[in-house]
This record gives C-alpha cells, structure tokens and sequence, in this order.
C-alpha cells in the first residue's frame, strides 16, 4: 500500500499539483522526516571537500625560456570555502617573476551554481607590488558557461575588473 502512496505523490510532484517542499512530508510522519533529513544531512551534507586544479602549465625553451601557470584551489563545504588562486609568468634564464598574483578568497554559496567571492589579492610582481581587495561571483550560467567575475580596488584607490568566460567543447 505504501508503494502505491509514494508512486501517486510522484506523479503527483511531477504534474506540479503537490506544492509541499518535500512530498514525503505528506505521506509519513513530518518529524520523522525531519529526523531522516538531519541525519542524511550530518552523514553526507557537512563533509569538508577539496580541489585542486591546475588550468594552465606551460614551459617554453626558445632563445628567452619562459614557465606560466593559472592555478586554483579550495577546501570548505557545499556553502562555505576558502579558494586560493595563482597565476604568473617565470623567466628562468634571469630568475625572475614577470609576473606573480596570488589571491585568498572566502567563497560563499548564494544558489546551487553561483559564490560570491571575497578576499585579498595580491601582486608580487612586476614593482611596486600591490595588493588588492577582492569581490567577486563565480558560477555556471545557461548553456554550460563558466563565469567568474572579480572586482579590485587596489591599496592605491585604484578600481580595475576582470570577466574569465569558458565553454567546454567536447569532440
């Protein structure tokens, strides 16, 4: 009998009718509900995770030999991160940075596919280093687009910004 209650809620989310927030609330006893909801949530909902992603490494070896890199990464929960971000060009024959940013980001889930982003940049290279304070958003829009938009003002009062857009196309 049960199958049959949990078959006909179903069609009956799908059609659009039932406008409860989780349909098993209609059908078994809310607060044990409530209970199951927590307890998946402790098990699997608060699990610290981590990435690390290397975007870019490249090592040129013509007459002026050149290493770049654009990496990220983070750890926190499904609301919450910390984001490290680095990018920078190395000239190895002078031993020396052209150019050296490193930014820390708290990140903060404000829907299911976008963060707002804030934190410190800072630029080692070229002279003088700055350093920055950051605001961003981060996320995936329509159609599979990687957006990630920053805002800087810089130690010096300066206001600069910065749009990444990426599209992943599979062959």
């Amino acid at each position: 009998m049960k199958h049959c209650q949990v078959l006909v809620a179903s069609l009956l989310m799908a059609s659009g009718s039932v406008l409860a927030q989780n349909a098993a609330d209609q059908l078994f006893d809310p607060d044990e509900m409530a209970k199951a909801r927590e307890a998946l949530w402790s098990s699997h909902g608060s699990q610290v995770n981590s990435l690390v992603l290397g975007a870019r490494i490249e090592y040129r070896s013509a007459e002026d030999p050149l290493m770049v890199w654009e990496g990220q990464g983070w750890v926190g929960t499904d609301d919450n991160k910390l984001w490290i971000k680095t990018e920078g060009e190395y000239k190895i024959d002078d031993s020396l940075f052209e150019e050296f940013e490193v930014q820390a980001l708290y990140s903060r889930a404000i829907s299911p596919f976008w963060e707002l982003q804030l934190g410190i940049r800072h630029d080692f290279d070229p002279d003088p280093s700055r350093t920055y304070l950051t605001l961003g958003a981060q996320g995936l829009a329509r159609y599979w687009f990687e957006l990630d938009a920053q805002m800087f003002i810089s130690d010096r009062g300066n206001l600069s910004t910065r749009l990444e857009a990426e599209y992943e196309l599979r062959f």
